[in-house]
């Protein structure tokens, strides 16, 4: 269904691309130049609806699911994410959540780092998209970090530690809690 064949595991793209090298290097290119285009922008709501439209923003071209959520239970490593028939209610408890924290705004650093961990962590298990749920992560929580008067630069995180982090935050937010603290100034 996403896969060119089951022996070739390259996800079926409207560039046309059927080898994993050329995908991965096209994808990576244009999702910088989105990345650098979405920063522009100054989000207001932090719904799903919005993770969904910066999913989009970031794949549309790319792929013909993108901004759409996936329909397939998927894994990593030895990380089961949410299973695609639960999103939607997880997804709904997530940001519901979020709004009744008034999007994380008020909050002195050291809280705010804590429950963006902990939102991370969520973010990451719900893993709502077939691929490219890590950078519309980060971007969603780079202007949630914004609109709550707060800047993360993403550009200081180290990948290794970054992902142990996010593997972690499945059941421990405190290393990205540690990480967020590093890479955050009030604006």
């Amino acid at each position: 269904m996403y896969f060119y064949s089951d022996d070739k595991y390259v996800l079926k793209n409207e560039l046309g691309l059927e080898d994993s090298d050329s995908l991965n290097e096209a994808e990576r290119m244009l999702t910088t130049i989105r990345i650098a285009k979405i920063r522009k922008n100054n989000y207001k709501e932090f719904s799903f609806k919005t993770l969904k439209n910066i999913h989009y923003e970031l794949f549309k071209g790319i792929y013909p699911w993108a901004g759409k959520i996936r329909n397939i239970n998927i894994s990593k490593g030895n990380t089961i994410f949410c299973m695609f028939e639960y999103i939607e209610t997880m997804a709904e408890d997530i940001f519901d959540k979020l709004d009744k924290k008034n999007y994380l705004k008020g909050l002195t650093q050291e809280e705010f780092c804590r429950e963006l961990a902990e939102l991370f962590g969520d973010l990451n298990i719900l893993h709502p998209f077939r691929e490219g749920n890590g950078r519309t992560e980060r971007e969603f929580i780079y202007h949630l970090a914004k609109n709550a008067g707060y800047e993360l630069d993403l550009t200081k995180l180290s990948k290794a530690e970054y992902m142990t982090a996010a593997i972690m935050s499945v059941v421990d937010c405190s290393r990205m809690k540690k990480l967020m603290l590093n890479i955050i100034k009030k604006k």
